[in-house]
Formats: structure tokens, C-alpha cells, sequence
């Protein structure tokens, strides 16, 4: 392989000489014959040269397209620079003719329509017409018409987070009209070639629209082609692209783009019938920090402060927090010239005049000094990790230039082997680290209560202090192990800190939640390895992406100064690496506390059983399950079906309802009929999973509390009580659905207080079962 990219780049270095960013497409040709494609057969003719007649007899169809070579025109079909004519040496000689006539003035006609040239073309058309090198004659090729899926578009992107990224899916010129009309995850198929092996590949084309086609035929037919022939491309484009790719230190070139479209299929061959490829020299990536700092910076055994009033201010409210958190006082020195102590924790005139190196320093000035405290931490060697809580950086306009200055002193200061710290922020909130034993958040106990106790096992990494804050403020349930706002990443970064996580006793966790807006360079792949290793150890992640949209993007820019990155292409290889995608804030907050209650249970199968009291429940139970989805509703065994019967007939509700999934209990059914009949499905070998949704205003269940009502929900027996009991001793996972009012969250928050997953809609139970039987 080492040869054939060589010739590559040698053809990238010749179109660079030229003053070209985009190759030819005769050059485009030969990196396709690279990965396998079959080129159709063609000849190159100069403008100012005719192909003469022998040549074109070459050329073994009946009819041949004729393609203008441009460096300029890419959008050939756009300005008639490709016909369809038939193979006589007369009738191509017309075509050329006329085609060099015509482009220039259509060329210029287009850009202008396209808004490209504000009205005023900088190309004349003479210009275009010395633009044009040649034209390329092709033979016309045959390929299997069967309709949608036909033409193909087989793709490499660069991509700023993730790198280079593999797309598959309809092609043609309709290709945006179709996509946009089919289901996100079924129009295109992305890959990436550091992440996806072959079998992944393969895998991941059964998902996609045209799959069933090409593999098994049109109405059943023979298969259009090997399957296999396909994955086989996609590989060596893989290989192609990582070599060329954005995140190789090294590299001359980076191909940023490379599109066969259409790709059609021909006696069992792949065609190329177009392409583009567009390339750009590699840029310096970033100089990652030291990670295994994140030891000293997560469980410290001193914090420096600076920016601590002896009035209430915002640095007072860290220290109060880092104190009220088991932080030992004596470890704790703050920078503050004229006082001896504040809450009992030593002051220091200086940087300089700090006892030790400390193992965190949480910085709460304004982001004017920044820089000029972090350099006096780098020339003093007094710090292994910083928190820059200051906002600011980045995100303001102007403020671009500093953040730049403080990675390049970082930068500088590692390459020299000084002691430089790893830097969380800036613009963050802070991290509460129970095993740290402190909290740098800014916000008072009495506005966002702290559960200092309870069973561990979440790790909250957000880009947003108010997002991670708001939704453990919603959730009192859930004490997480570490919280950590990051902010803008100017240092730190989510990738960063899952990597570290991946690699520590950490790993043990079970449920990891991110909130991001964007990654900095290669942070995707970073993420989605780390992630892989978490879940191979036994933990569970859930995302939520801020910046999916052009808007988005914007406000994203102005909050953690991130850029994102294509969200379409984040969900996907995401998914592949089996982490949860949250698609909105609802379905965060419930699937990060549905994951949290069942982190010591996992999805072994998709066989649900549904259970409810009330008949449209069930029915809006069985509409949910899908054709095309993950879960499948489970079967009865005969035991199974004799305990029901059991459990069902002194109520008389066996002569009222069939034995089926979904089960209706009707109404009727008590306490003990309900919570039999959970118990025996949950039995069954053939059920792996449930969804328990008692409707709660039927008189015949105990499903409110003793004050005034005559029952209590509480009591041994009722149907409550019974779920904590089958949840706590069975191994699999169920979830309760709640749909009622406000007079029943008492009973909604009993059981969540017990560990029980509880929805409040069927519906949104079943979405979480969806996606958690995946993971």
C-alpha cells in the first residue's frame, strides 16, 4: 500500500504546484481504481485536440458521455458540461465544439443564480474558456435498472471531531430530495475507519433503505450484488482515509473530501460513473495534556484558592462548599495579601508564598488575570491542576485571542518538561467530587442542596454548569460520584476526562452522563474508545448534544466557545459504540435516572412483557412496538399462562380478558392479583424485560398514602411494597409506569426512593426499553 500512496500524494503535491485544492477528474479516476471501484473506460482529449476516430472505436458502447476537465467547473451537469452522444467520430467532434462555446457563458450564468458572485461574476468567460483543460470521452455504461437504490453515493468527509468519516447511501442527483424523506437512520450510513471493523460495516448496511434491494434483489429476485464487494470498498477507503487523515501527525495532505456519486453496479461490479476529491495540508493538532494529572485534580490532598473575600463573594461561596464538603481545612491556603485566615484556612500574600505545590488551584477572578496567575503558577511550580472558573474566554467577542495565549503558554511550558497544571474551564461552574472530598461549585447549599450521601455509581461530565445542576436538582434520588462542569475546554477536555475515567478504577461506575455542545479536534474518536471501554467494563452512558442545528451552533459558539460538529454523524457513531442518544431534555432526565436505578441490571434480550390495569394502555403498549425496532413482545410459557390463570381467576378477570401480552388486568385486579401476576412473568425464561404500568385510581389498589384515605401504599402486601420486593430480587430489568396526577407523586416518589425506574407516561417507558436493550 505504501506505494500506491506515494503515487497519491505525489498526484495531491502536482495539483498543489498548480494552485489546486480539488483534483481532476482523470485524478480522481485513479484513486478510485485504488479502492477497488471499477472505472469505466475513457479517453482523455486536450481543447485543442480532437480525438481521432481509432481512439474512439476503443470506446466499445454504441453512445459515450463527454465530460468538460475543469479545475473551475465542479458543478459540470449544472452548466451542460456533460453529454450523452453517439460514438461517431463526426457527431463527438460536434459536441466538443459546441460544449467549449457554450460552458463559459453557462458557467457564468449559474454562478450568478447561485448567488456566489453578488451579481458581478470575477471570472469572465474567456476566463473560463482558458479554465478548461480538456474533455474526458467515456463509454456508456449499462447498469442494473431496478429502480430507487440503483445509484449510490459512496463518500469520505473530514470532520473536525471525529475525522475522517465514511458515508454510504442513495445517490444520484435526487440524492438530498430522497434523504430528506426517509428516516434519519436509514438514508445514510456513517462510519469511521478508526472506530468500525469490517463485520461492524457489514452490520451497519442492514439498516440501511437500500440494503434489502441490492442484497436479496428487487421483488425477490437474484441479489443485485455481493454485499461483501461493498464492504470490501468501504475498507480500503477506510484505510485510505485514516492515512490521509487530519488527525495523522506527519502527513503532507489531508483528502477532506472524496465522493463517487452516482456509484452504480454493473455484472456485479461497482462504478463510479462521478467524483470529486478535495484535499488541504495538514494542520498541528493539539497538544493533549497530561491526563494522568486528573488523579491530583479529582482526588486532591491540597486546594489553593484564589479570589476569596472576607465578605461573601463568590470565591467565600467556593471555599464554604470545599469546607462543607469533608475538605480538611488545613490543607486548604488561600491567596489573599493582608489576612491571616478566612474560615479558619491559612492566607498567603502571594502565588510565590505558597507552602507547597498544590494539587488544585481554583481560580475565582475575573478573566482579565488569568493569564498572568496561571504564568506565575508555571514559573513558581505551585499547582498540578487548576479550575478557571472565571467566564469569558472565548466565548466573547475580542476574547479569542487570550484563550489563545493561555494554550500556547500551556503549550510551551509542557514541551519545556516545567510543571504546568491541567486546566478545567474556563466559564464553568465547578466539580463536586465526593471521593475528593470537596465541591468548587459557586452556588450556596440553601439553593441547590447537595445528597452528600447515598450509593455512588454516576459520573456527570457537562460542558454546562446550569444544565448539570438543574438536572440533579430535578432528580433527589441520584448522589453522583463526580460532577464536572468543564466549560469551554480550553485545557480539559469531555474526551479527555472519559479517557481517564476508561483507564482508573473509575471504570467501575455504572452510569455516565455527558452534555455537550462540541469537541475539539479528534475529541470524537477519543471519546467514542473510551466510551467502548466503559461499557465493555460494565457501565452505561447517556448523551445529550446542545448544537445540533445552524442556530444552535451559534449559541453554542457564544456559551462554551465549542464548534459543533454534524450531529447526524455524532449520533451515529455514538450509537454504534452503544451509548444512550438522548434526543431531548425530557428523555435525559428520565433515561439518566432509569439508568442510574437499573445500573447493577443489564439487557439481556429484547423479549418485553407489558402489564397494565387499563385496556388503552395496552393497546398504546403494542403500538409502540415496532417492525423495525429493538423490542419484541414476549411469550408465554405454559406455566407462565397456569400461574396467570391462578392469579387472576378468584377476581373473575380470566372470564373478562384473554392470557396475552400486553396483559390487561382490568380494574378489577387488587394487590395481590397485580403484583402475582408481575411476579410470574418476571419468572418466565422468555421474558427478559418489563414495563409495570398500574393505572393508580382503581379502588382495588392501595396506591395512596394513610392521611386521610383509609390505605396506605406503604403497607406489606400492597402492590408497592411488592415491586420493591420483585425488583430488588429479580436480575431482570423492569420500569413503572405512572400515569396519574399530582395526588399520586407520593407513591411515585416512594418507589423511586426505593430504586425503582418510574415514568409518568407508557409511552416514554417504552422509548427508554427501546433504546436500553440496545446498549
Amino acid at each position: 500500500m505504501a506505494g500506491i500512496y506515494n503515487a497519491i500524494n505525489n498526484l495531491l503535491k502536482k495539483a498543489e504546484d498548480e494552485g489546486r485544492s480539488h483534483l481532476l477528474e482523470p485524478e480522481v479516476y485513479f484513486i478510485f481504481k485504488q479502492i477497488g471501484l471499477k472505472v469505466p473506460k475513457f479517453i482523455y482529449v486536450s481543447s485543442e485536440k480532437w480525438p481521432d476516430s481509432e481512439k474512439l472505436k476503443q470506446l466499445r458502447t454504441s453512445e459515450v458521455v463527454i465530460k468538460v476537465v475543469s479545475p473551475l467547473i465542479l458543478h459540470k451537469t449544472d452548466v451542460g458540461g456533460v453529454r450523452f452522444v453517439v460514438n461517431r467520430w463526426k457527431d463527438v467532434k460536434q459536441n466538443l465544439m459546441e460544449m467549449i462555446e457554450t460552458i463559459p457563458q453557462r458557467w457564468v450564468e449559474w454562478a450568478r443564480s447561485q448567488g456566489k458572485l453578488a451579481g458581478i461574476s470575477p471570472f469572465k468567460e474567456t476566463e473560463v474558456r482558458d479554465s478548461i483543460r480538456g474533455f474526458l470521452i467515456m463509454e456508456k455504461v449499462s447498469y442494473e435498472k431496478i429502480g430507487l437504490g440503483e445509484e449510490l453515493l459512496l463518500g469520505l468527509k473530514q470532520t473536525r471531531d471525529f475525522g475522517p468519516i465514511i458515508t454510504i447511501g442513495f445517490g444520484g442527483i435526487d440524492v438530498e430530495y430522497i434523504s430528506s424523506r426517509l428516516k434519519e437512520d436509514q438514508a445514510l450510513g456513517f462510519f469511521s475507519p478508526y472506530l468500525a471493523s469490517r463485520a461492524k460495516i457489514a452490520s451497519g448496511l442492514t439498516g440501511l433503505a437500500f440494503y434489502e434491494k441490492l442484497a436479496k434483489g428487487p421483488r425477490g429476485g437474484k441479489p443485485v450484488i455481493d454485499m461483501m464487494k461493498l464492504v470490501e470498498a468501504m475498507e480500503k477507503l477506510g484505510h485510505l482515509a485514516r492515512y490521509f487523515s487530519a488527525l495523522q501527525p506527519g502527513r503532507g495532505f489531508v483528502l477532506e473530501e472524496l465522493e463517487a456519486n452516482p456509484l452504480v453496479i454493473a455484472n456485479g461490479s461497482l462504478i463510479p460513473l462521478d467524483g470529486l476529491v478535495r484535499f488541504s495540508r495538514n494542520k498541528e493538532l493539539r497538544l493533549r495534556p497530561p491526563v494522568e494529572k486528573l488523579t491530583r485534580l479529582l482526588l486532591p490532598r491540597s486546594i489553593g484558592l484564589i479570589g476569596v473575600s472576607e465578605r461573601m463573594n463568590l470565591g467565600h461561596i467556593i471555599l464554604n462548599n470545599i469546607l462543607e464538603a469533608g475538605f480538611p481545612g488545613e490543607k486548604v491556603f488561600i491567596v489573599k495579601p493582608g489576612t491571616e485566615s478566612i474560615e479558619g484556612c491559612r492566607c498567603f500574600p502571594s502565588i510565590a508564598a505558597l507552602p507547597e505545590a498544590v494539587d488544585l488551584f481554583v481560580y475565582a477572578l475575573p478573566a482579565e488575570q488569568v493569564y498572568s496567575c496561571l504564568e506565575n503558577l508555571i514559573k513558581e511550580e505551585k499547582a498540578h491542576s487548576m479550575i478557571i472558573i472565571a467566564g469569558g474566554l472565548g466565548e466573547k467577542s475580542g476574547t479569542q485571542e487570550e484563550e489563545r495565549r493561555i494554550r500556547q503558554l500551556l503549550a510551551t511550558a509542557r514541551k519545556e518538561g516545567r510543571l504546568a497544571p491541567v486546566v478545567n474551564g474556563a466559564n464553568c461552574l465547578g466539580i463536586i467530587s465526593r471521593p475528593g472530598r470537596y465541591d468548587t461549585t459557586f452556588i450556596p447549599e440553601y439553593k441547590f442542596p447537595r445528597k452528600r450521601g447515598g450509593e455512588p455509581g454516576l459520573i456527570f461530565i457537562s460542558q454546562s454548569g446550569a444544565f448539570m445542576i438543574t438536572r440533579l436538582n430535578k432528580s433527589p434520588w441520584i448522589a453522583p460520584e463526580m460532577a464536572i462542569s468543564i466549560g469551554n475546554q480550553i485545557d480539559l477536555t469531555v474526551a479527555d476526562y472519559l479517557d481517564y475515567f476508561s483507564r482508573t478504577e473509575a471504570r467501575n461506575s455504572r452510569v455516565f452522563a455527558l452534555y455537550l455542545e462540541g469537541l475539539r479536534e479528534g475529541d470524537g474518536i477519543i471519546l467514542a474508545r473510551a466510551a467502548s471501554r466503559l461499557i465493555k467494563a460494565g457501565s452505561k452512558i447517556i448523551v445529550y448534544k446542545g448544537g445540533r442545528t445552524p442556530q444552535g451552533q451559534l449559541a453554542t459558539a457564544s456559551h462554551t466557545a465549542s464548534v459543533a460538529g454534524d450531529y447526524s454523524i455524532f449520533k451515529a457513531l455514538l450509537k454504534q459504540q452503544r451509548i444512550y442518544v438522548a434526543e431531548t431534555l425530557a428523555e435525559f432526565e428520565l433515561g439518566l435516572k432509569a439508568l442510574y436505578f437499573l445500573k447493577d441490571k443489564k439487557p439481556c434480550g429484547s423479549r418485553v412483557a407489558l402489564l397494565s390495569n387499563a385496556g388503552f394502555e395496552c393497546v398504546i403498549m403494542a403500538d409502540h412496538i415496532f417492525p423495525d425496532g429493538a423490542l419484541r413482545l414476549a411469550k408465554w410459557s405454559a406455566k407462565t399462562r397456569e400461574k396467570l390463570l391462578m392469579a387472576l381467576s378468584p377476581s373473575g378477570i380470566d372470564r373478562l380478558q384473554d392470557i396475552r401480552n400486553p396483559l390487561d388486568l382490568t380494574p378489577v385486579a387488587d394487590d395481590r392479583a397485580f403484583s402475582a401476576c408481575v411476579e410470574a412473568v418476571l419468572d418466565d425464561p422468555g421474558v427478559d424485560c418489563a414495563v409495570i404500568s398500574p393505572v393508580p385510581m382503581t379502588p382495588a389498589l392501595k396506591t395512596l398514602q394513610a392521611i386521610d384515605y383509609g390505605e396506605d401504599f406503604h403497607e406489606a402486601g400492597s402492590l408497592a411494597s411488592r415491586l420493591v420486593e420483585l425488583f430488588q430480587k429479580s436480575l431482570k430489568p423492569f420500569v413503572v409506569s405512572l400515569d396519574a396526577g399530582s395526588l399520586y407523586d407520593p407513591l411515585a416518589d416512594y418507589l423511586e426512593s426505593q430504586g425503582l425506574p418510574v415514568f409518568r407516561r407508557v409511552d416514554d417507558a417504552l422509548l427508554f426499553l427501546e433504546k436500553f436493550v440496545r446498549l
